[in-house]
């Protein structure tokens, strides 16, 4: 029979990493979900949300004014589940940790989506397309939100107002006749 410690130890790998993929995802939803971008768009590939979680941890400085706040948020997370573990090896009534767990894992889960939704609005580099590209106007500029299997998602955001439609269209990159440029532009409002 395999050690218990051993086994306790996978799980808790397994359950850690499954967790960061489902806050990826739900990084990206929350990100699609400001630019009124379709849940499908969501990228759910292992290499693909391996690169977004490391891209989302360094572009988190922009979302806290300085990192002790983020730091705090992080061990005040790390204190909490030594508590409930500690509190479930030695408490008599076994439940209240789990339940508590359960609440936890759900507000945490919220906060990740609630971080993507926060993240694209104080977002101020964008890749968009180039002007040269023969279907854009020159009052506007067109955002890529995302890459999905080849294809841009695009929202056109008026220069003036720097408010974006609420619709978005999805271009094949082979077929764009223009390059696609990484720049500031300014926050996008709703």
């Amino acid at each position: 029979m395999p050690n218990k410690k051993f086994l306790d130890s996978t799980l808790i790998i397994a359950a850690i990493t499954i967790y960061a993929y489902a806050a990826t995802v739900l990084i990206q939803f929350g990100q699609n979900s400001y630019f009124n971008t379709h849940q499908s768009f969501i990228d759910v590939s292992i290499r693909e949300n391996i690169v977004w979680f490391f891209v989302m941890f360094d572009s988190a400085k922009k979302l806290f004014t300085s990192m002790w706040q983020a730091w705090i948020m992080f061990f005040s997370f790390l204190v909490c589940i030594v508590f409930m573990y500690y509190w479930y090896k030695n408490a008599k009534w076994k439940a209240m940790p789990i339940v508590l767990s359960i609440i936890l894992f759900m507000l945490s889960l919220q906060i990740w989506f609630s971080f993507g939704l926060k993240f694209a609005s104080i977002q101020t580099n964008h890749l968009i397309l180039a002007p040269s590209c023969d279907f854009t106007s020159s009052d506007k500029e067109y955002v890529v939100t995302s890459i999905y299997e080849g294809k841009a998602v695009i929202v056109s955001v008026d220069k003036s107002t720097r408010k974006m439609e609420q619709k978005f269209f999805v271009k094949d990159l082979s077929s764009l006749t223009c390059g696609l440029e990484y720049k500031e532009i300014g926050k996008i409002e709703k």
